[in-house]
């Protein structure tokens, strides 16, 4: 794994255990060559977690079957670097039989080291500058996670209260169009019967007007007669 893929594990999983763990589990497989850079790891682990953080560290050696007959005490003492390294951990260590894994013994026994290594601590978490960083933004996340939920539902708010509005001015606006068909349809309406009321009128006047020129007509036609009969009768 690179450098920069293990500072981005390490600090996912102090986000993830904030505000602290009760116990961190340095593993090293009992077969491996525990060089100078292994001795290093109790510095990287303070560098990166602060002072203190050995006080609740637990070394667990796995592959313990692969010591067949050797004790891990005696591979503790044979090596002057791996023994540096458990005693800055408080002597703290475990061995774990991975060819026995359904032994839920040894895991118990594991548990109850860890127990009463939290115990000697007053029972209490770790915590640092880190820790309390992680906390601080674990935090603030939820906050910003908070505010962006209202700001959401605003947002969610707003745009139905647009859509209600626009829903609204089209639906007046529909309503107007309609108002203003059936006024003008009516005025039309009321228009064709002015007209045709008008033409009935004026048909009527002129029949009326027909009549009475025929009869003055007729009149003074048979008077006329009337006269030239008189005047050839005593001429």
């Amino acid at each position: 794994m690179k450098p920069e893929e293990i500072m981005t594990e390490i600090a996912r999983s102090v986000y993830i255990s904030s505000p602290g763990p009760h116990a961190f589990l340095i593993v090293f497989p009992v077969n491996m060559r525990f060089t100078e850079h292994e001795q290093q790891i109790p510095q990287i682990i303070e560098m990166m977690f602060g002072e203190g953080v050995l006080k609740y560290s637990f070394i667990l050696f796995t592959h313990g079957d692969l010591l067949e007959d050797k004790s891990v005490e005696k591979l503790i003492e044979q090596n002057s670097r791996l023994r540096d390294l458990v005693q800055k951990c408080g002597g703290r260590y475990h061995v774990y039989n991975n060819k026995d894994l359904n032994n839920r013994e040894q895991v118990n026994d594991l548990l109850q080291k860890i127990d009463s290594m939290i115990e000697q601590n007053g029972g209490g978490h770790y915590s640092n500058q880190m820790y309390e960083d992680a906390q601080r933004f674990r935090r603030e996340e939820e906050e910003q996670r908070q505010r962006d939920e209202e700001q959401r539902k605003q947002q969610e708010q707003k745009q139905i209260q647009e859509e209600v509005e626009r829903v609204k001015k089209e639906t007046e606006k529909r309503l107007r169009a309609e108002c203003e068909a059936k006024r003008s349809e009516r005025e039309r309406l009321g228009a064709e019967k002015n007209r045709q009321d008008q033409e009935k009128g004026a048909g009527g006047i002129l029949t009326k007007g027909a009549l009475v020129g025929a009869g003055v007509g007729a009149g003074v036609g048979a008077g006329g007669a009337l006269v030239a009969f008189l005047y050839n009768k005593f001429s």
